[in-house]
């Protein structure tokens, strides 16, 4: 409840991509994107990065939903931490 990491390899570079929940208050999401699947994309200034989640009883539109409640809460935590 964090918010997104993404760790991978392309070329044989190494990186890591990390979004706190604080700087995200939705992500975008694709069904059946380019026919791969439902995808959700997560993207810097300078790239994008599309994720397939494996299996089929993942949802990439709980995913969306959840990022965009996770914000809302933190938000209001940071309003009256108490």
């Amino acid at each position: 409840m964090e918010g997104f990491t993404l760790e991978a390899t392309f070329d044989g570079n190494s990186f890591l991509l990390v979004k706190p929940v604080s700087s995200m208050y939705s992500c975008h999401i694709e069904w059946e994107y380019k026919k791969k699947g439902d995808c959700i994309d997560l993207s810097t200034l300078d790239d994008t990065y599309y994720i397939y989640p494996k299996g089929k009883k993942f949802s990439v539109t709980k995913i969306a939903l959840a990022t965009e409640e996770l914000f809302q809460y933190q938000a209001r935590l940071a309003l009256d931490p108490s």
